[in-house]
């Protein structure tokens, strides 16, 4: 991944998406914005204990830095349904991924430990933007997002470059037998620990996407708290932004 500062807010972007072009995307990084106290600084969402206030400027600061008219949410529920997002959509069902091809559409989720992901498929110009926490590696949004990629806009599965962003890496599940399916159970490292990124490269690569168009940062949030907002790390956290748009 790329890291960038500009106006005291930083983010990274993915080194696929990167070179395609009018295809404008980013993980937030924490550095800068208007949070404070165990928030500080760029943390996106409601539903911790920030000030609204302070949520909405960093919000406005985000679409303003990238040209963005606005950033159109996912109601997040850590479920599988993805959808489909027409410009100006507003009452959206609860899904945990957003997909559209429509220019000027900015789709975003919101994440800590948890991954967030960006699928896109440049020959038919449609992508999609994704929120998967351990209960979305389990059920397979990212296979689930795939289909509705395929159905709705006519994607290729050769095409799609599935990117995904800074997330928890290996850790340790102590009621893992109750919490995953026996399908999963391989992934189990020494003890009780699992790596979800390597269970989000095999659910990739099984699902037809080519191994060399998918980018996993693998980079820890438990580890870099500089960066990283972490509920596992600090018992309270702020969220990230992954947002992507269409820019034309």
């Amino acid at each position: 991944m790329q890291r960038h500062k500009r106006e005291n807010i930083e983010w990274l972007n993915f080194d696929l998406l990167s070179e395609v072009l009018e295809f404008s995307h980013g993980v937030l990084l924490r550095v800068g914005g208007y949070s404070a106290s165990s928030y500080r600084s760029l943390n996106g969402s409601y539903d911790v204990g920030d000030d609204p206030e302070n949520v909405t400027k960093n919000r406005d600061k985000v679409c303003a830095l990238f040209g963005l008219s606005s950033l159109i949410f996912a109601r997040q529920c850590h479920g599988v349904e993805v959808v489909p997002v027409v410009e100006h959509s507003l009452d959206l069902p609860p899904c945990d991924g957003l997909m559209t091809n429509r220019a000027k559409c900015a789709l975003a989720v919101l994440h800590a430990d948890c991954q967030s992901a960006i699928f896109l498929d440049p020959k038919r110009r449609a992508f999609a933007v994704l929120h998967s926490g351990w209960r979305g590696s389990v059920s397979n949004i990212y296979g689930e997002a795939i289909l509705r990629l395929e159905s709705t806009y006519g994607c290729k599965r050769e095409d799609i470059l599935a990117c995904i962003g800074p997330s928890l890496g290996p850790a340790e599940y102590a009621d893992w037998r109750s919490l995953f399916p026996q399908k999963l159970w391989h992934f189990r490292k020494e003890g009780d620990i699992f790596d979800f990124w390597e269970i989000s490269h095999f659910q990739l690569t099984q699902a037809g996407i080519l191994p060399h168009h998918i980018e996993i940062a693998k980079m820890d949030t438990f580890e870099n708290c500089a960066d990283f907002f972490s509920y596992r790390r600090d018992h309270t956290t702020g969220r990230h932004i992954t947002f992507a748009s269409l820019m034309h």
